[in-house]
């Protein structure tokens, strides 16, 4: 690839995505309201919120891209009003030296999964069989004193982690303990929180588990119907 093929793949390419951003004021410190990236470039994104922002309007939006977290000005360039949810032209007025070559990091990964797209079907389809999906009752605890923080909801178990719903807010990184309860039995794995999406009001944890035993963690998997609790210490 030529010089100038690489300078137009920077700028122009535009890579599907789909994760949750946070949207502030300018001020960095009034919310506006969550978001979600639709697509993304070197100069801008599409994205889609309940919140009604208008054009021209010079905001902050906040996101997590490959575990770690950025804050980038950006000004609204096309406004798209719908009944639900509204559409967005965004367009990047201060992008790092550092971020930009993330995202361009991110957009060649995207452009190399999309030509193995029917191997990793495949193992997106073997991935979704290892998950299973449940519904049930998160406490939270401070590790330090074992005092109760709030409550959430288990959303999905997988042999790598746990994916949990709250508005507690506790930062990527934090290593925690996680307690599965079940009718006759009760597993401890220690992990760590890897990721986290905003969906309105709550935040979605990813707990990835560390040196969990994967014959105890299929165990709680062949048996999830009999968890009744999940308690999280932080």
């Amino acid at each position: 690839m030529g010089d100038d093929s690489k300078r137009n793949f920077r700028k122009n390419v535009r890579n599907e995505a789909e994760f949750f951003i946070d949207i502030y004021a300018d001020d960095h410190t009034t919310f506006i309201g969550p978001g979600k990236i639709i697509d993304i470039s070197l100069e801008g994104m599409s994205m889609e919120s309940e919140a009604d922002i208008p054009m021209n309007n010079e905001i902050v939006i906040n996101f997590l891209l490959d575990k770690e977290y950025f804050s980038v000005p950006a000004e609204i360039v096309r406004a798209d009003k719908r009944v639900t949810v509204n559409s967005y032209g965004v367009k990047f007025t201060d992008l790092s030296r550092y971020l930009k070559d993330k995202l361009q990091q991110y957009m060649l990964q995207q452009y190399v999964q999309q030509l193995v797209a029917p191997g990793a079907k495949k193992s997106e389809e073997r991935r979704k069989k290892m998950r299973n999906k449940f519904n049930i009752p998160v406490g939270f605890y401070a590790a330090s004193d074992n005092v109760f923080k709030g409550t959430g909801e288990g959303l999905d178990l997988s042999s790598k982690g746990v994916a949990i719903k709250t508005d507690i807010f506790i930062f990527v990184q934090t290593k925690v303990t996680v307690h599965f309860i079940l009718k006759k039995d009760s597993f401890v794995f220690p992990g760590e929180v890897v990721g986290m999406n905003t969906e309105k009001e709550e935040r979605i944890y990813r707990i990835k588990f560390e040196d969990a035993p994967l014959d105890k963690v299929e165990y709680i998997q062949e048996h999830i119907s009999e968890i009744s609790s999940i308690a999280v210490m932080y």
